[in-house]
């Protein structure tokens, strides 16, 4: 996908997002163990999740939504919440190769392409996803969600969206752009 095409599909999805109220607060994974599908925290990874803890609201995330991969899993038990819903749009257990950032790595082990990853429908999809989420909702997710709600990513952070504006609260890790 050209860089033009996701810039526009970006301006329209936050555009879409202006009337959600919030706070919903995001969570991005952190370092990942090197050469795993479907990877799981470094102790470094894990070190600065939990550090994101000491900026969350206290007592006040009602629900936990989680992409499917082990590393998003993880950002709830870290943070000792429990997680209320699943959900692919927020990530999965592709990985991308750490030696060649051209492609990434399947669940199965099978290597592709990153442009073999269709986003078609991504833009619906958050849409929805983010209008359904109720207040004080943290979402466990990566990057690549970040990036597409037009923001620069980076790992380790946490997010706070209201009234359909994206703020990048702090951050512990490394930015990560396409």
């Amino acid at each position: 996908m050209n860089s033009w095409y996701l810039k526009k599909e970006c301006e329209m999805l936050i555009k879409e997002l202006r009337d959600l109220y919030g706070p919903i607060f995001i969570v991005t994974h952190g370092k990942t163990v090197i050469g795993q599908p479907d990877p799981w925290h470094s102790e470094q990874g894990k070190e600065k999740i939990l550090k994101i803890q000491d900026y969350l609201p206290a007592n006040s995330i009602n629900n936990v939504i989680t992409g499917l991969g082990q590393r998003h899993i993880e950002i709830a038990g870290f943070l000792g919440l429990k997680i209320n819903f699943f959900n692919h749009l927020l990530g999965d257990g592709t990985k991308l190769d750490d030696s060649d950032h051209r492609y990434i790595y399947l669940t199965s082990g099978a290597k592709v392409r990153r442009e073999q990853l269709g986003r078609v429908g991504m833009r619906e999809g958050l849409i929805a996803l983010f209008k359904s989420l109720s207040p004080n909702t943290l979402v466990c997710t990566g990057r690549p969600v970040i990036h597409y709600l037009g923001q620069e990513a980076y790992s380790t952070s946490l997010y706070l969206m209201e009234k359909g504006q994206l703020i990048k609260k702090v951050s512990f890790g490394d930015s990560w752009t396409e």
